[in-house]
Order: C-alpha cells, then structure tokens, then sequence
C-alpha cells in the first residue's frame, strides 16, 4: 500500500533472483475502490486526518480480482487470499465478531511459480 506498482516489481524480481523457485511470502494489499482510491472503505474521517497528519498515504493497491493475474506477470502464484471477512472467521473470538475490522486490506500468500515460464529463472553464475 505504499509502494508503487514499479517498486513492487523491483521486489518481486529480488525475490525471484535472491531466493528461488518456490519461494513463498506473505504481504497485504489494498484493495482498490476506484481508480486511485486506495483508503480504507470504513474509515472514518479521524482515521483519515490521522493517517494524513502521519503521512501515511496509501499508494497503490488494486482489486481483489487483478492480484492472480498481476502476481502471474512476474511468475508468481497466488496461493491465499484473505479478506476482512476471512480473518474475522478464522482469527477473532466469538466474543469479538461485532468488533470493526478495516475494510480494504487484504492478506494474500503468494508462490513463485518457475513451472509457469522456466526459461525465466534467473542464472546462479
């Protein structure tokens, strides 16, 4: 969420060059709600003027939908994707169900995926 579409493609080849095929990681990501509005859907507007007086812009994100093929352009593999939903039923006690969660970042696992192009993996000389 706060670096951009190029700057996560630097990262995605280091993790490629650096650590190879079927290296995992795990990472969030804001869902985009139109085009360049990357906020929190649920926020209110002191969280807003919070994280603007903090600095904390949000850069770039997409939507749930564009994540596989964005990560596949890279070679990768979305294996998890979570969203506020998810991570409610699976991690918050029954006693905090009601509780607000933000709405927009998501948690995904994602998988280089060197049998998807093998002429790509980059050379251990």
């Amino acid at each position: 969420m706060y670096l951009t579409e190029k700057e996560i493609a630097v990262i995605l080849d280091f993790i490629k060059a650096d650590r190879g095929p079927g290296s995992r990681f795990i990472f969030t990501c804001m869902e985009e709600n139109a085009e360049g509005d990357y906020q929190f859907r649920n926020a209110s507007w002191l969280t807003s003027a919070w994280l603007s007086m903090k600095r904390e812009v949000f850069t770039w994100g997409l939507k749930s939908d564009q994540l596989a093929p964005f990560l596949r352009r890279s070679d990768f593999q979305l294996l998890e994707f979570k969203t506020r939903k998810d991570l409610r039923e699976e991690f918050v006690s029954d006693g905090n169900r009601g509780d607000p969660l933000a709405i927009g970042e998501n948690v995904a696992v994602a998988q280089w995926d060197l049998e998807s192009n093998p002429n790509r993996a980059p050379s251990l000389s």
